[in-house]
């Protein structure tokens, strides 16, 4: 469901607690694409990528 740069980032920010700043660095990134990977981008009157949203609607999809 996630591409494994969404992947990345949400199990560091997440799973391990690290800053967007703190993620950006060490995959030498800035943190607004940390930020997009995480949350998206608005794009027109969408929100385009973003793991979160994925992850949500993966979840959606998925509930009984």
């Amino acid at each position: 469901m996630l591409t494994d740069k969404q992947r990345e980032v949400v199990e560091a920010y997440f799973f391990q607690g690290e800053s967007q700043g703190e993620i950006a660095r060490r995959l030498g990134i800035t943190q607004q694409v940390v930020q997009k990977r995480l949350f998206g981008a608005p794009r027109g009157e969408k929100l385009v990528g973003g793991a979160i949203a994925r992850l949500r609607q993966a979840l959606t999809v998925a509930a009984p």
